[in-house]
């Protein structure tokens, strides 16, 4: 028994080590497990207590998203209202490949609206699967059946495009937008900070198939609407500059032109044309060279229009007379100071008069001599050259002046008559406005008003006189010796009967920066003026660059001015006729419009004329009045030139349907056949006289009435 016991109560040392291990190892696991409880229970808290708004925001962030609502850029107006450049909504379309429901559909809709080849649309998807833009600048019409299939594929981004409602007209002043719409030049760019408006924001979520959805429930802010401007510029005037510039370089065969129209009693720039010109719809289709306002940026030798400068300083530094002093002009050769001044033409004896009149460089020359460098410095520098003049446009030029310290001996002898001196063009005729309002410099500007909420104007742009740059004197001496030059002189091609003009032609080799001297093949073709004399509301400067065959500034530039002149006036005084007409009833003549002759035959609209006790000239032969011209003495109508051509255009013709036209779409119908309507308001023709398909026999009264788009 004993040892029975001791059998059985006997625990084995093995099966001890056994159990130990057992429990060391449920032990390890209890704690292993309960371990990671407390991690889970730990980042549980953390997550849901200490970093709770960390991963609130985060987790918002997955599902929404903060859009910026884009604004609409303020409109450009010309002085009548008229529409220049505006916003309009368009859209960019995207598509995410992976999304499309309807894959084929949506192809084939883009096809038909969007002329985009199936095959163009297969490439840009294999290629970005995930997203890709296929078209830019949609208007809202031409996707309406994309969006109604309603394929989460097909984003449409709502945006806005910039408009340029007159194209070409005035590209270089206005500037353009890239697709974005952010500002590239002009007055879009000057002025951006009150065009561009102020961009708002919405927040969005995103739906299950990444589509984003505007959520209410979170806040946002409106955009705000640029601000309207108001230029200066008068857009019918802009379009015969543009119209005439181009017709000039292209007879010419020149490399390019440039016009600028301002008025000289205010500084305000009425017109300027660049041209080539370019379409500010499409820059990226012209070079840099074209896309510039060369009227600001480009400097150039002027030649001969500069002699004014030299004229005013002998006036009233040397008290010359201009009809008792004279100078020996060499017959056309002269050495001073060891180099060779010439003229185109052999010259003896010249009055003061008759030197600017017939452009005597010989003769300027020798007026200079008896100027001292520090006289000539001070009137070139007192007429705004060599500084920028400070117009309201961006990459404006200060032109090429040495400092005083740099005059050679004969720096201010060639400087007299245009050389050895850089300007712009913009420089060079608000010097001429400076001879025409009485001797004041005044600065040019653009922007006449900027509109702010509910129409109230918040900035205003006033005349600013610079300084007086010569006496009321002196202006108007220089004046008659400029009109002197038109009626007697080299700038004889600008002369017109109806009004009196007085300008100054130019002409000067151009500077090869390579070669490092002037190139005798390449000129500078100018004419600079203002008119009518008596009473100046316009100036004009016309410069064509490098123009073939003649390139003398008064057989290249002063017909342009002249036809240019001549189609502003007739525009200027239909206007004035208008106005005062609608004020009451005043003699015959002085502001009832004369009656449109033109078309008509030479017989019948002498008897129309001679009914009024108008004076009837002729110009030309033939029987078909082409053309007709007023003739004012005193502010009175007192006669009418009529010109005359071979061929008669007097046929029956057929008024075109203008209705819902543009004014530039329905001008363009008129002129094929020889009308000039009567326009008021502007935009989009919504009545016209006569009705669409009445028969016109010569020449009637055309009105279009429009509203804005």
């Amino acid at each position: 028994m004993k040892t029975k016991n001791k059998k059985f109560n006997h625990t084995p040392a093995r099966m001890i080590q056994q159990n130990g291990h057992t429990n060391f190892r449920l032990g390890f696991i209890f704690l292993a497990v309960f371990g990671v409880f407390l991690l889970i229970g730990w980042k549980l808290v953390k997550v849901q207590i200490v970093d709770y708004a960390y991963y609130k925001d985060k987790a918002d962030n997955n599902v929404k998203n903060r859009l910026i609502l884009a604004a609409r850029r303020g409109a450009v107006l010309d002085r009548q209202g008229n529409i220049l450049a505006k916003d309009i909504l368009h859209y960019s379309v995207a598509l995410a490949g992976t999304r499309l429901k309807k894959k084929q559909e949506v192809f084939k809709e883009i096809e038909s609206s969007l002329k985009i080849p199936l095959s163009t649309l297969e490439r840009k998807i294999r290629k970005n699967p995930e997203f890709v833009y296929v078209a830019q600048k949609v208007l809202p019409s031409d996707v309406e059946n994309l969006r109604k299939l309603r394929d989460p594929g097909v984003i449409l981004e709502k945006r806005f495009l910039r408009v340029y409602p007159y194209t070409v007209n005035a590209a270089h002043l206005l500037g353009f937008c890239d697709t974005d719409n952010n500002p590239l030049g002009g007055i879009e760019y000057q002025y951006n900070n009150f065009l561009q408006g102020k961009p708002g924001w919405m927040i969005a979520q995103r739906d299950a198939l990444g589509n984003q959805v505007p959520d209410l429930n979170f806040p946002g802010e409106e955009s705000i609407d640029g601000m309207n401007i108001h230029l200066t510029l008068d857009i019918d005037y802009q379009i015969i500059l543009d119209e005439e510039m181009k017709k000039a370089v292209q007879k010419s065969r020149a490399a390019d032109g440039m016009a600028i129209l301002m008025d000289p009693s205010t500084g305000e720039i009425l017109a300027l044309s660049n041209y080539p010109y370019f379409n500010p719809e499409e820059p990226n289709r012209y070079p840099a060279e074209i896309l510039k306002n060369r009227s600001i940026t480009d400097v150039f030798e002027p030649g001969s229009t500069f002699k004014i400068v030299t004229m005013a300083a002998a006036l009233e530094h040397l008290n010359v007379n201009l009809d008792q002093d004279i100078f020996y002009c060499e017959n056309g050769k002269y050495r001073s100071l060891g180099l060779s001044f010439g003229d185109y033409k052999k010259y003896g004896w010249l009055t003061v008069r008759r030197i600017f009149e017939n452009s005597s460089n010989i003769g300027v020359v020798k007026i200079a001599e008896k100027l001292n460098k520090e006289v000539m410095f001070r009137y070139v520098r007192n007429f705004g050259f060599g500084m920028p003049t400070g117009v309201d446009l961006p990459g404006e030029s200060a032109g090429i002046l040495s400092s005083l310290e740099k005059f050679s001996r004969t720096t201010h002898l060639f400087m007299s008559f245009g050389y050895e001196i850089g300007v712009t063009p913009l420089q060079l005729i608000t010097a001429y406005c400076a001879v025409a309002n009485g001797g004041f410099l005044m600065k040019p500007f653009l922007m006449s008003s900027i509109d702010g909420e509910g129409d109230r104007k918040i900035r205003q742009n006033r005349p600013q006189k610079i300084r007086q740059v010569i006496s009321e004197e002196t202006s108007a001496i220089m004046t008659d010796v400029l009109q002197g030059v038109v009626k007697n002189g080299t700038g004889h091609e600008a002369y017109l009967e109806s009004f009196s003009i007085a300008g100054k032609t130019g002409t000067a080799q151009l500077y090869n920066q390579k070669l490092k001297t002037h190139d005798p093949r390449k000129h500078l073709a100018s004419f600079v003026g203002f008119f009518p004399v008596n009473e100046p509301k316009f100036a004009l400067l016309i410069m064509i660059r490098e123009p073939a065959g003649d390139y003398y500034g008064g057989l290249v530039a002063a017909p342009v001015f002249r036809d240019i002149g001549r189609r502003i006036m007739s525009l200027y005084s239909a206007e004035q006729n208008r106005y005062i007409a609608a004020q009451g009833d005043t003699p015959w003549g002085e502001t009832e419009s004369i009656p449109n002759v033109e078309n008509l035959e030479r017989e019948t609209a002498e008897k129309i004329l001679k009914t009024l006790d108008l004076d009837v000239r002729f110009q030309g032969t033939g029987n078909a009045v082409i053309r007709q011209e007023e003739v004012r003495k005193d502010g009175k109508v007192t006669g009418i030139i009529l010109y005359l051509d071979e061929k008669s255009r007097m046929t029956e013709l057929v008024m075109p349907a203008l209705t819902g036209k543009s004014l530039k779409e329905a001008l363009a119908l008129l002129s094929e056949i020889d009308q000039n309507p009567d326009v008021d308001g502007s935009g989009i023709v919504i009545s016209q006289q006569p009705k669409a398909g009445s028969k016109i026999f010569n020449r009637k009264n055309v009105k279009l009435v429009l509203k804005p788009s």
